[in-house]
C-alpha cells in the first residue's frame, strides 16, 4: 500500500468510525466516477465527483477500484476538498493507493463541525491519475467502481451528516481505450501540418455513442469522413495530394459534410447502426472498422487531401 496523502494521526480515523452506525439510507447524494476515453499509454486524471441534495456533509469515506492492468500514478484532493478551511484543506484526510486494486479515501472536513459541504452538484472531492497500458487493445473498457473492500481494515462507503452515516447513490465509471491510428503522419496540407483523425466514445456495438474528429485541417475548407472494414494505402487517388488509407468497399459520410472554419477542425456523431455503405450496415460485435478524413484544400492550387486513419474495434 502506498500512501499518497497524509494529514492527521491515525487516531483521527476514530472520528469516522464513530459515525458508522446503521446508515440512514437517505440516498439524497451521489458519488460519481466519469466515463472517459484515453489512448494506450495515456495518464488520465479521473475526478471523483459528488452531488448533494440533502443536508450539510461533515465527511466521507469510500474506496475506488481501478484494477490491474491500470497503474495508479497518484491520488490527491480535488478542488472542492482542497478549498476547505480557507484553503488549508480538511482537518483530517487520508488517501491511500493500493497498487493493482485502487484507492481509499477518508475525510473529516472540520473537527469542530463549523465548516461543512452544503448542497450542490459536481463537487470535485478527489482526483486519481491512472495510466493506461501501452499495449491496451482499442475498445477495451476498464471499470472504475466504488467499493467497500479495499484497505486493512476495508474502508466503508459512508457520507457523514450530523454525526451519523448515510448511504450514497453510486455512479460507477469506465476508462475506454480509443481507436488506434495508422498510416500516419498524413501528407501535410496548406496549414503546414498533417491532418489527424481521432475516435471517441463507447466502442460497443448496438448504437452506442461514437464521435469522429478531424484536426490540423486547412482553414475554411469542406470535407467528410470515410469508412471501410479494410485498411489500404492508395497514393494520390484522383489527383489528391494525400494518401487514402482505406481499401475494399468504402463508405462516405457525404450526408454529414463539415466545414473546418477558423479552428481547422470538425467532428461528427456516427450512427454505428447505419454506417454509410450501400446499403447501410451496422457495426457488429467483434468487427473492426477503419475511418479517415477527406477534405478540400488550396495548396497552392485547388486540390484535396486526407488525414491518417483510425481503427475501432467494436465489442
Amino acid at each position: 500500500m502506498l500512501s499518497s496523502l497524509r494529514f492527521a494521526p491515525i487516531s483521527c480515523l476514530c472520528v469516522l468510525s464513530l459515525s458508522l452506525s446503521l446508515p440512514a439510507g437517505a440516498q439524497d447524494c451521489a458519488l460519481k466516477a466519469p466515463n472517459l476515453v484515453a489512448q494506450p499509454g495515456d495518464v488520465v486524471s479521473v475526478p471523483i465527483l459528488f452531488d448533494n441534495s440533502g443536508g450539510p456533509v461533515q465527511g466521507w469515506s469510500f474506496g475506488v477500484r481501478a484494477p490491474s492492468p491500470l497503474t495508479i500514478v497518484a491520488a490527491y484532493n480535488g478542488s472542492t476538498t482542497a478549498a476547505f478551511n480557507g484553503g488549508a484543506g480538511p482537518d483530517f484526510g487520508s488517501l491511500n493507493v493500493y497498487p493493482g486494486l485502487g484507492v481509499t479515501a477518508g475525510v473529516v472536513i472540520d473537527f469542530q463541525g463549523m465548516e461543512t459541504l452544503s448542497g450542490g452538484s459536481d463537487f470535485e472531492l478527489h482526483v486519481i491519475d491512472v495510466q493506461i497500458p501501452s499495449n491496451a487493445t482499442p475498445g477495451t473498457s476498464y471499470p472504475l467502481q466504488f467499493v467497500a473492500n479495499i484497505g486493512s481494515p476495508p474502508v466503508a462507503i459512508v457520507i457523514v451528516r450530523n454525526g451519523q452515516s448515510d448511504w450514497a447513490n453510486l455512479q460507477h465509471g469506465t476508462i475506454t481505450v480509443g481507436g488506434t491510428n495508422y498510416c500516419g503522419p498524413a501528407v501535410s496540407n496548406s496549414s503546414g501540418l498533417p491532418a489527424s483523425i481521432s475516435a471517441q466514445g463507447v466502442f460497443y456495438a448496438g448504437g452506442n455513442p461514437l464521435t469522429l474528429t478531424a484536426s490540423q485541417l486547412p482553414l475554411n475548407q469542406f470535407g467528410y469522413f470515410l469508412v471501410s472494414q479494410t485498411q489500404g494505402f492508395i497514393p494520390g487517388p484522383g489527383g489528391s495530394q494525400g494518401n487514402l488509407c482505406l481499401g475494399g468497399k468504402i463508405g462516405r459520410f457525404s450526408s454529414q459534410v463539415q466545414y473546418s472554419g477558423s479552428s481547422g477542425s470538425f467532428s461528427i456523431a456516427v450512427n454505428t447502426l447505419a454506417l454509410p455503405l450501400s446499403p447501410p450496415v451496422a457495426a457488429m460485435p467483434g468487427e473492426t472498422w477503419h475511418f479517415t478524413t477527406w477534405f478540400r484544400d488550396k495548396n497552392p492550387t485547388p486540390t484535396s487531401n486526407f488525414s491518417d486513419a483510425v481503427s475501432v474495434y467494436f465489442h
